[in-house]
């Protein structure tokens, strides 16, 4: 059936032996510390293939199954921004060996340039593997920028008031 072979896969997913074992003239079955395996789709280990022909005749094929390191995008956060402004997630995911998604409400944005609101951020690396952090983003407090003008004095909303001299 073919020589040993070693694969990975990204973490918390199954590997699929029958992706290697492939002859259709063949039936396969897969073991794993002696224990026949009920599913193909495994998590890491060794496991051992047996190929069995119509005429009986048996190969074994080893298969060692590791995980590719997760990447890591970092913890969830928070972020304020001006209520005018939108902000932009790209701003906190800068690994140039990740590919970034930015999800609302699941579905994907087609920038990073968001409003206020939940977003979830997925980060790829190239063998496929995925971290997600999920960032808030919120408004800062608008200031109070009224005025009221009376006389040469203008309140500008503070605790003091301001003269306006006229030089003219």
């Amino acid at each position: 059936i073919g020589a040993d072979i070693t694969r990975s896969k990204c973490l918390g997913f199954p590997y699929n032996l029958a992706t290697d074992f492939t002859d259709a003239a063949l039936t396969y079955q897969y073991f794993d510390n002696g224990f026949n395996v009920v599913n193909a789709n495994v998590n890491t280990g060794t496991f051992n293939v047996i190929g069995t022909n119509s005429n009986g005749c048996k190969d074994t094929a080893q298969v060692v199954v590791t995980n590719f390191p997760k990447p890591n995008i970092g913890a969830d956060i928070t972020r304020s921004k001006c209520q005018a402004n939108t902000y932009n997630l790209a701003i906190d995911f800068t690994n140039a060996a990740l590919t970034y998604q930015y999800f609302d409400n699941n579905f994907v944005t087609t920038n990073a340039n968001v409003n206020v609101g939940v977003y979830n951020v997925i980060g790829t690396n190239s063998n496929g593997c995925k971290d997600t952090a999920q960032v808030t983003v919120t408004n800062f407090a608008q200031p109070n920028t009224s005025a009221i003008a009376s006389g040469n004095d203008f309140n500008v909303g503070f605790a003091n008031t301001f003269s306006v001299i006229n030089t003219a």
